[in-house]
């Protein structure tokens, strides 16, 4: 797999954005990187018509993260997963600002059963790093350990060679996907766009990318 780097202009904003695309035919060897996909808390409760926190446009979003996925050009997935205790800070009845979502061991904190086979079904490796478990705490996003090269969740976490380039995805645009770029900026991640859905329409997680130049990634 050969990596090209391009640059587009788009129609709403004032300066270019960077994109990495997958490119077989490109001459451009020296950009060869094992991609890591970091995939944000693509969970029923945040996917599924009808759910506690469901976010306007994430089916074209997971079809786009599955064809990235089934075609074999991720080297390894890493998911990540709200996993709230019943009396979580941040549910409305025990005066936080969100409904009841992501409770553990309930059907609304599984990750999607086709992002889930598809790495199965490819033998792509992947792993499951989970936050929120505190009831006291609120964690949208993953951090990451400069010392020891290090994506972690709470005391778990994975560690990131320097040959790996990161590309987060997934929901919410506007809040864990935003929160996990700027948790994750010491190792410069790019971002799939095509795979992210926002309950803003996107307008926080544009205006990060146009501030901080963030990386595109596409097929």
């Amino acid at each position: 797999m050969v990596l090209g780097i391009r640059t587009i202009m788009d129609s709403s904003c004032v300066s270019s954005r960077i994109l990495l695309s997958i490119n077989p035919n490109s001459n451009i060897r020296s950009m060869e990187k094992k991609i890591t996909l970091v995939v944000v808390d693509f969970q029923y409760d945040f996917c599924l018509l009808g759910a506690p926190l469901y976010v306007p446009g994430s089916d074209r979003a997971l079809w786009n993260i599955s064809h990235l996925i089934e075609n074999k050009k991720i080297s390894k997935v890493i998911f990540t997963a709200d996993w709230h205790p019943a009396n979580h800070c941040s549910f409305k009845r025990n005066g936080g600002e969100w409904n009841d979502h992501c409770v553990q061991f309930s059907k609304g904190a599984a990750i999607h059963d086709l992002l889930l086979y598809g790495c199965i079904s490819t033998g792509t490796p992947y792993e499951v790093l989970t936050k929120g478990a505190r009831p006291g705490s609120e964690e949208y996003g993953i951090t990451f350990d400069a010392k020891y090269r290090t994506i972690r969740s709470m005391s778990i976490g994975t560690v990131i060679s320097p040959e790996e380039q990161v590309v987060v995805c997934g929901l919410a645009g506007d809040y864990c996907v935003l929160e996990t770029l700027k948790n994750l900026e010491p190792i410069k991640p790019m971002l799939y766009l095509d795979g992210v859905a926002s309950l803003d329409g996107g307008i926080k997680l544009n205006n990060y990318i146009e501030s901080n130049n963030t990386r595109l990634f596409e097929l």
